[in-house]
């Protein structure tokens, strides 16, 4: 019911801009001037208020996973064991995953040594969000393998929002991850959940 008033609410403002714009093109040539000169600025003043993030939106989003999305190894459990000899395997990996919160970031220590890092944060006048996941060692806080995704925050009216910007439909456009090459989700044949779950020592690498 929300999605038809919604999809209303869109067809009587396009077809107001249709025709504002119809108007102030025959008052321009009534002028003796080209239709432009009145339509152009015409439909400007009415685009803009509700459409004006929408291509530098998708071009920013665009860029984004283009460049910076993607999962990024720094070194894999077996290069950081060679450099901490004896420490890995005294590691226990925790049941109980405790949450902190700080900098910016939530924290779950997935054992003795290494965190679970997550961050959600707009870019660019809040067109577009970093979603970061990463392990990090707790201890010297060297970030181990990390993964970029980029959304445009656009939440699901239908079940609730957090302002009117998320009854932009138009802006929802897939994660990152979700559309693409998937090759750079992966290093090695493995995703982040699995890199993660081998240095929680929850899953034993081949």
């Amino acid at each position: 019911m929300i999605g038809l008033v919604v999809l209303t609410v869109l067809g009587l403002y396009v077809y107001a801009v249709y025709i504002v714009v119809r108007k102030y093109t025959r008052k321009a040539r009534e002028a003796g001037r080209p239709g432009w000169h009145y339509g152009l600025p015409a439909f400007l003043a009415m685009y803009l208020p509700v459409f004006w993030d929408h291509i530098p939106t998708l071009v920013v989003h665009q860029y984004q996973c283009m460049n910076n999305a993607g999962l990024t190894v720094y070194k894999t459990p077996e290069q950081w064991k060679s450099e901490n000899l004896w420490v890995y395997e005294h590691l226990t990996p925790l049941d109980d995953i405790k949450t902190y919160r700080g900098d910016g970031f939530t924290y779950y220590k997935l054992n003795e040594r290494f965190n679970w890092e997550t961050h959600w944060k707009p870019l660019t006048l809040g067109l577009v969000y970093k979603d970061v996941d990463r392990v990090v060692d707790s201890k010297t806080g060297e970030i181990l393998i990390e993964r970029r995704d980029f959304s445009t925050g656009i939440g699901n009216f239908l079940v609730g929002y957090s302002d009117l910007r998320d009854y932009k439909i138009w802006l929802g456009v897939p994660k990152c991850s979700e559309y693409g090459s998937k090759d750079k989700w992966f290093y090695q044949a493995k995703a982040f959940i699995e890199w993660k779950r081998i240095f929680a020592k929850q899953l034993i690498e081949d």
